[in-house]
C-alpha cells in the first residue's frame, strides 16, 4: 500500500494519457490543450509505454520527425517512473537534482495510477543534511542476543533495526549516510554495502580502537553541509525529524538535542525535610525528568570540538558547549520513542511492530 502523504500528493493522469496509436501531432495539440508539459503514451490496460516531454519534441525535429508520424517515434520509452516504495522526500530532492517537473507512478502491477507534479512536493517536509548513525557499540546490554549479531542488525518487525533508521530518515529526503562501525563490523557493512539496495548512499566510519559516541565524528570529511544529524543505531521513534531540523536552523543552534519526558514513581512516601523538621509529606510522588533520547542535530563549527581519534562520548561534547556558553537546545519528543537497550525493551518493541513481510524476515532472521 501506498502511504498516505504520497497518495494525497497524485493528480489524475486521463488528461495528460494519449493512445499508441495516435500521431505526433494530434499528440502535440493535446499537450498544448492540457498546458502541463508532459504527455503519458499507454494501452487500454493503462500500461505506461512512454512519455513525451518538451525535450522528446525537441529531438523529434531535429531528427526529422514529421507530425504525421507515429507519437511512438517521439516517445521516451524509458521515463523515471515512482513505485509504492517512493516517499516524498527522497522524490523530491531526486526531481531537483535531475530537473524534473513531473513523474508518472504505477502501482504494484505496473498500472498507470497517477501522475505527481513537482510543484505538489514543494511543501513536502525535505531534509537536506546527511546522517550520522552510531553502529560501533557492544550491545552489552542485550546479551546474549549481542552474542554473534551486532545490535543494529537485530531485527524489530521482521528487519534490522538500523534500517528502520535509514528508511524513516530516507522518507524525509536524507540519501547521503555516514555509519560507525567497530564491533562486527564485517557483518554490518556486509548487510548496508554501498546504501544502494535502500535508495541511499553509505559512507563507513571504521573505528580502529573504540571512539565513544562522538569520537567517530571526528573521521568525517566535510562536503558542503552546514548540520548533520548524529543518531543512535537502536532508536526508535515516530519523531517529526524536519520539524526538529527547522527548529535546529531557525535557532541556528550548535547543537540541538532531542529529550524525552520520563515519568518515574517513587513507590513510596516521599519526606522533605529542613534539618530535622518534616516540612511536607508526598505520597508516592511522580517524578519528571527529561533524558537524552540518542538524537542530536550538530551543526559543522562543532566538529572541531571534537578530539580526532580520542574516545570522547556525546555527553563530553555536550557538556563542553554548555561550559562554553554555545548555543545547545533541546528538542522534545512528543511521540513514540524507545532506547532498545534492555532483553525486556526488545521483546516489547518486536510484539508492537509485526514483521512487514515473509522476505524482509527471512533476510532479518539470517543475520
Amino acid at each position: 500500500m501506498r502511504d498516505e502523504p504520497m497518495k494525497k500528493l497524485l493528480r489524475d493522469h486521463h488528461e495528460v494519457k494519449a493512445s499508441p496509436g495516435c500521431t505526433f501531432g494530434e499528440a502535440l495539440k493535446q499537450m498544448e490543450r492540457v498546458g502541463r508539459g508532459i504527455i503519458l503514451i499507454a494501452d487500454g490496460q493503462e500500461r505506461l509505454l512512454g512519455v513525451m516531454t518538451d525535450g522528446d519534441i525537441r529531438k523529434a525535429v531535429l531528427k526529422g520527425i514529421t507530425l504525421d508520424d507515429p507519437v511512438t517515434l517521439v516517445m521516451n520509452p524509458t521515463p523515471v517512473v515512482i513505485t509504492e516504495e517512493t516517499t516524498p522526500g527522497e522524490l523530491y530532492r531526486f526531481m531537483q537534482e535531475k530537473g524534473i517537473r513531473y513523474v508518472p507512478s504505477l502501482d504494484r502491477s505496473g498500472r498507470l495510477e497517477g501522475i505527481l507534479y513537482e510543484k505538489e512536493l514543494r511543501g513536502a517536509k525535505i531534509i537536506t543534511c546527511p546522517a550520522v548513525i552510531m553502529a560501533g557499540g557492544l550491545g552489552t546490554r542485550l546479551r546474549p542476543l549481542t552474542a554473534n549479531v551486532p545490535k543494529p542488525l537485530l531485527p524489530v518487525g521482521g528487519k534490522p533495526m538500523i534500517q528502520h533508521v535509514i528508511e524513516s530518515l530516507r522518507g524525509y529526503g536524507i540519501n547521503e549516510f555516514f555509519v560507525s562501525v567497530n564491533y562486527k563490523a564485517e557483518m554490518i557493512e556486509e548487510f548496508l554495502g554501498d546504501g544502494s539496495d535502500f535508495r541511499v548512499r553509505i559512507e563507513y566510519l571504521r573505528e580502529k580502537k573504540r571512539l565513544g559516541t562522538a569520537g567517530a565524528l571526528s573521521l568525517i570529511r566535510t562536503n558542503g553541509w552546514q548540520d548533520i544529524f548524529v543518531l543512535n543505531s537502536d532508536v526508535m521513534t515516530d519523531l517529526d525529524f524536519h520539524a526538529m531540523y527547522q527548529f535546529h536552523l531557525d535557532h541556528e543552534h550548535d547543537l540541538t538535542m532531542a529529550v524525552k519526558r520520563f515519568n518515574l514513581q517513587v513507590p513510596y512516601g516521599v519526606v522533605e525535610m529542613d534539618m530535622n523538621r518534616v516540612v511536607s509529606l508526598s505520597e508516592k510522588p511522580n517524578i519528571t525528568n527529561y533524558v537524552n533520547a540518542g538524537i542530536y542535530l550538530l551543526n559543522r563549527r562543532v566538529l572541531g570540538d571534537i578530539p580526532r581519534e580520542t574516545f570522547f562520548n556525546m555527553t563530553d561534547l555536550i557538556t563542553n558547549l554548555v561550559d562554553q556558553s554555545r548555543n545547545v537546545a533541546s528538542y522534545l519528543i512528543k511521540g513514540d520513542w524507545t532506547d532498545v537497550g534492555l532483553p525486556e525493551e526488545y521483546d516489547r518493541l518486536n510484539g508492537l511492530l509485526k514483521p512487514v513481510n515473509e522476505a524482509e524476515t527471512a533476510k532479518a532472521s539470517n543475520m
